[in-house]
């Protein structure tokens, strides 16, 4: 700790004076001090950046929202949030909780359905709730050509999940076995 303090503590010593009477430091003290000061977050929280998508659960009292990064963000009562991202960068297109089930469903941009599942301790209040990625469907080509891109998701039972496409098409999957009827 003391080497660290010292390194500090000498800096405006060891500044070479320019041109003008300007103090430049060198490029080791630049990255000294680049590497001692480089905060990164340890955590996530609050509302998330570039929210691209909104669900509710209304049994649960639960609100998820999927950003542009691939985040998604699950809020409960007062103080309590969740945070998972995806296991590859996409962007959230949309999301869709099935109904008393703690399931949620979701779709990125790369066109990949993904099920999550909150889980909790037996017994346990909402702030030790985790959420966990549960199966991955891919259900287009990702850059969405031919009229394959999913343009909508309606969730009319806990059994399916119906999927819309731009050409016109439907599809349900399955939520048990997480494939195609």
């Amino acid at each position: 700790m003391a080497k660290f303090i010292d390194t500090f503590r000498d800096l405006p010593h060891k500044l070479h004076l320019g041109g003008g009477g300007k103090a430049k430091a060198t490029d080791k003290q630049l990255r000294q001090f680049k590497e001692f000061f480089d905060i990164k977050p340890a955590c996530k929280f609050g509302f998330p950046e570039c929210a691209t998508s909104v669900a509710y659960d209304e049994v649960l009292d639960i609100l998820a929202v999927g950003s542009k990064a691939g985040e998604i963000f699950v809020f409960g009562a007062p103080g309590v949030e969740f945070y998972a991202c995806h296991p590859e960068v996409g962007e959230v297109n949309m999301l869709a909780f099935l109904p008393n089930e703690g399931r949620l469903i979701s779709l990125t941009s790369d066109n990949r359905l993904h099920k999550w599942e909150l889980n909790a301790p037996e017994g346990a209040d909402q702030q030790q709730w985790r959420i966990d990625h549960v199966a991955v469907l891919e259900v287009g080509p990702a850059d969405g050509s031919d009229g394959q891109r999913v343009t909508s998701i309606a969730v009319a039972t806990n059994d399916a999940v119906w999927l819309g496409y731009e050409s016109g098409r439907i599809r349900v999957v399955d939520v048990k076995s997480w494939k195609f009827d």
